[in-house]
């Protein structure tokens, strides 16, 4: 079976806490404060979908060009 790009790639973790300028540990107290939406998984990855993370940076209050472009203000 071929891997087919996706869409809406997933974004792990660390890859969300660094977009966001923040440690892992702040990530995860902000997931668990709900500030930051719930992970899926697809397969055996788990992640979030770059459209959430955007959506997620926006709410936050980030610049939508620096939401989209996945670097910091």
């Amino acid at each position: 079976m071929r891997k087919r790009a996706l869409k809406d790639p997933l974004v792990t973790k660390n890859t969300f806490a660094d977009e966001l300028g923040i440690s892992a540990t702040t990530f995860w107290r902000r997931r668990q404060d709900g500030l930051v939406p719930p992970p899926v998984r697809i397969g055996r990855r788990i992640g979030w979908p770059r459209s959430v993370v955007d959506a997620c940076k926006l709410e936050m209050g980030w610049p939508e060009e620096a939401a989209e472009a996945g670097s910091a203000p």
